[in-house]
């Protein structure tokens, strides 16, 4: 073995070493930690990593430990391989005893030592099984140290859609802020919560990030999930992310931590509904109405994305199926995906002041949570059971209490009742998007609450538009500020979305090309856009 840092004349490290230029190190390190407040542990950023462990600061240690020059091409490999390494043994004052580890071949790639199993004293060994010799003659407390002290230096850097099997010993690299907007949202199946990522510790594409302090994300926690589902889910996102889409939430990366798997996403400066709120009554120009047409078609083009999605999962067997009409199909072994969102609502369409390839002053609204729940391989894809369906109830279409299949025309109701909050608050303002909830509710006898659903069942098997809602169209359309195509959005999202029937609901991919009409005339006709009309 080499004893390049120890010559054999020398007496032991622990007592040889100068304080100098180590301890200077030590301190820029400690002092140099962020904090991952989450869980009030300690990372150094890989930028800090970079600029503190550099070749003046290796040779002047180096010299200080070993008599004779010390050579070039060691210092060489220390700041090109292991400069995580070194940190460590200065940290714990082992630094005269890297060149055992170099001998080893034991650099940064090899990080984290694991500790061996069952050993009270922290013997350590690679990733692999091997037991490192370096560490055999320091004393457990130092190999302890260790064991703590190398997590400092393995926060993650994320890159676009990559996925990270993190020990549960990483510590996510992330720096504190305050946002009063920014709270855990938890449902049944996942939990979001924001976290702002330290600005060196990520390559993302599709994140805007002006601060150099870091971007904010939303982490989507799976509460249960095995495996299998977490894969199906994370193929849907990584096949609709690349091709990129201006209304479609964007995934970043995953990873996978403490037996939970995470997916990370920009993280938006507010839902449509908070928008609605905060923007609580318009301005009724041109620009506004554009805007408001133009989300309307991003959001028809996003969903028909989805609902044209085919994608593919492994089953294990072979299987045979009943289909709609009856009759038995073979489903091999690579299955379709069909897509639907299945949960669409306000909370659900996320505004962003600013995200890269969108310059519209005003924003843009994009799709969020389209999760593998809703995707349904071909023998769901018509006869998937309503109340199998996960669902916010008061935009649910009848479909979920009559008994009826569900398809993907499931959401064309869901978002026929969004687009109407939407031209409500165009014309009247946010405080009378809560007052056509209230004048539409109606008390349930089975569920015991004032229910704002969009339809009335009138029997077993039959359901209409509830009365009250086409009362209230009624007053839009009657409304001062109702110019032609607040007229013509009426008659489209009543006519061919909030359908009870099914089949006569507009397919999604028909809704952006009469949307898209409407946004070409309201731009190149300012009368038709801003001009009151009587219906």
């Amino acid at each position: 073995m080499s004893t390049l840092f120890t010559p054999p004349d020398s007496p032991p490290s622990s007592v040889t070493h100068s304080d100098g230029p180590a301890k200077r190190l030590k301190e820029q390190l400690r002092n140099t930690r962020t904090e991952d407040t989450a869980n009030h542990r300690f990372y150094i950023p890989r930028e800090i990593q970079y600029d503190l462990i550099n070749r003046d600061i290796v040779s002047e240690i180096a010299a200080q430990i070993d008599r004779p020059r010390v050579q070039q091409s060691t210092i060489e490999e220390i700041c090109t391989r292991g400069r995580a390494l070194f940190a460590i043994l200065v940290l714990i004052k082992k630094q005269a005893d890297i060149q055992p580890f170099l001998d080893e071949g034991i650099l940064d790639a090899s990080l984290p030592l694991q500790r061996v199993n069952g050993t009270k004293h922290f013997s350590l060994q690679t990733k692999h099984g091997r037991r490192v010799k370096s560490v055999v003659g320091w004393n457990s407390g130092c190999r302890e140290k260790f064991d703590r002290i190398q997590w400092w230096f393995l926060a993650p850097i994320f890159e676009d859609l990559e996925h990270y099997e993190l020990d549960e010993n990483v510590v996510l690299p992330t720096v504190p802020f305050e946002d009063k907007n920014s709270s855990l949202d938890s449902g049944g199946y996942s939990e979001v919560y924001p976290v702002r990522i330290h600005h060196t510790h990520h390559r993302w594409s599709a994140i805007a990030d002006p601060e150099s302090t870091g971007p904010v994300v939303a982490i989507k926690r799976l509460i249960q999930s095995e495996e299998e589902e977490f894969k199906r889910e994370q193929e849907i996102l990584i096949q609709l992310t690349p091709k990129g889409h201006p209304h479609l939430i964007k995934l970043l990366s995953t990873f996978q931590q403490g037996g939970k798997w995470h997916l990370m996403f920009p993280f938006a400066d507010s839902n449509l509904r908070a928008y609605w709120e905060v923007h609580s009554m318009p301005v009724f120009d041109q620009d506004t109405i554009q805007w408001v047409l133009k989300q309307m078609v991003g959001i028809a083009s996003a969903l028909a994305r989805i609902h044209s999605f085919v994608g593919t999962f492994h089953r294990k067997i072979p299987r045979k199926v009943e289909v709609a009409d009856g009759t038995i199909i073979q489903v091999q072994d690579q299955e379709k995906l069909y897509g639907r969102h299945g949960d669409i609502k306000p909370e659900n369409f996320l505004w962003f002041k600013d995200t890269p390839g969108v310059d519209d002053p005003m924003g843009v609204i994009q799709l969020a949570d389209f999760g593998l729940g809703r995707f349904h391989g071909r023998d769901s894809r018509s006869r998937t059971h309503a109340s199998t369906v996960p669902y916010s109830p008061t935009y649910e279409p009848p479909e979920c209490k009559i008994g009826r299949s569900v398809s993907r025309v499931y959401d064309m109701w869901s978002l026929g009742c969004v687009y109407l909050e939407f031209v409500t608050w165009l014309v009247l303002g946010f405080k009378e998007i809560e007052g056509f909830s209230d004048y539409r509710g109606e008390w349930s006898e089975e569920m015991l609450i004032n229910d704002d659903n969009f339809y009335t069942i009138t029997s077993d098997k039959e359901a209409i538009v509830r009365p009250k809602v086409c009362t209230w169209v009624e007053r839009l359309h009657y409304h001062e500020r109702s110019s032609q195509v607040i007229h013509d959005l009426l008659h489209l999202i009543m006519g061919h979305m909030v359908v009870v029937e099914p089949v006569a609901r507009m397919k999604s991919k028909d809704l952006q090309e009469q949307l898209n009409k409407l946004l070409w005339r309201a731009t190149n006709d300012r009368d038709y856009a801003l001009k009151p009309v009587a219906c």
